[in-house]
């Protein structure tokens, strides 16, 4: 799955039966339930989530402004809390069904969310 915030801004895969677009926000709760919901519509469960949305701007920290930091903020902390909220209720489904262990990736949150 590939969610990104303008799909115009970048080279847009071929089509893949193993491949959904999902355009939106992701710092956004509503492009997480998107995300969520098109996984399960077009794969059938959900058995991984990794957690690899996230801005940077390379600028002295004292030129950062109060709307950098909100949109620093909700792209890279909110998403992860966002997505993982939507996941993780799916993935228990697929674990009951399929006995795996729960994985979720984050860097420093990575591991098994049982």
């Amino acid at each position: 799955m590939l969610a990104t915030g303008d799909l115009q801004q970048i080279q847009r895969p071929e089509n893949s039966e193993n491949l959904v677009l999902v355009d939106g926000d992701i710092s956004k709760n509503e492009t997480a339930v998107k995300v969520a919901e098109a996984a399960i519509k077009n794969f059938g469960r959900i058995g991984v989530l990794i957690n690899n949305a996230g801005i940077s701007d390379p600028k002295p920290f004292t030129d950062y402004t109060e709307d950098d930091f909100e949109q620093m903020l909700h792209t890279n902390v909110a998403s992860f809390f966002y997505m993982t909220q939507q996941v993780i209720p799916q993935m228990r489904i697929a674990t009951f069904v399929t006995g795996e262990d729960l994985q979720v990736d984050g860097g420093a949150h990575a591991g098994k969310w049982n």
